[in-house]
């Protein structure tokens, strides 16, 4: 179930990015994120360097990356969801809210040069 959700969000930022009239620059989700709280976060391949500093693996496509937040994370046990919108913006799903039936929360992520370790 979780995996037709990411397969569907991932296809609605394929979407967008086909229709975008600037073409993709970098067009992988791999890089160094800042979100607009002041958090950081990494993604390689498989690997992302959360938020809170844990190094974990997740599910890697190209424009599209999720994971579960671990247990030492505010809102563990989540599931969140990323799609590169563009070469310069992800946007995040948490969904923690859809276990009780309202819509999951949403966050804008951008490149940044900060390297998270």
């Amino acid at each position: 179930m979780r995996l037709n959700r990411f397969i569907a969000m991932f296809g609605l930022g394929v979407g967008v990015l086909a229709g975008s009239p600037h073409p993709a620059q970098a067009d992988a989700i791999d890089a160094d994120w800042c979100i607009e709280d002041g958090r950081l976060m990494s993604i390689s391949r498989t690997h992302i360097v959360t938020p809170g500093g844990h190094r974990i693996r997740g599910v890697y496509d190209r424009h599209g990356y999720a994971y579960t937040v671990p247990d030492q994370e505010a809102g563990a046990g989540s599931r969140i969801t990323m799609i590169l919108v563009n070469p310069r913006t992800i946007h995040l799903w948490l969904d923690e809210a859809a276990a009780r039936g309202s819509k999951p929360t949403s966050e804008i992520s951008h490149r940044c040069s900060a390297h998270v370790s």
